[in-house]
């Protein structure tokens, strides 16, 4: 006979589970992870939002590997000691979509 507390609770942890599938980590497209991003759903630090941005302009991975692609180095520029201080191609861009989340020690 299986005790009825260990059945309740078992089926309580399965529901938990069906409830959080979909939020663990798993893959996303890189649009979508920008669309989480701009949500607020997820944080991204800079050199991963310009490499998603980068990837999310193709439908497929065929076409992104196919697109000739020059790697050019990119070196921020560092105004000051916090986040906000920093600057790199779209910055601006980003610091509109981080929109207030940014650390205590950063303000703009």
């Amino acid at each position: 006979m299986i005790d009825p507390d260990f059945s309740r609770e078992l089926a309580r942890l399965a529901q938990r589970a069906r409830e959080l599938r979909g939020r663990l980590a798993g893959w996303l497209s890189a649009r979508e992870a920008l669309n989480r991003w701009v949500d607020k759903q997820h944080f991204v630090l800079p050199p991963t939002w310009s490499q998603l941005r980068e990837i999310a302009r193709f439908e497929t991975v065929a076409e992104l590997l196919a697109e000739p692609r020059e790697i050019s180095m990119i070196m921020p520029d560092a105004t000051t000691a916090t986040m906000s201080g920093l600057r790199f191609p779209h910055s601006d861009k980003y610091f509109v979509e981080l929109d207030g989340r940014l650390p205590s020690d950063a303000s703009r």
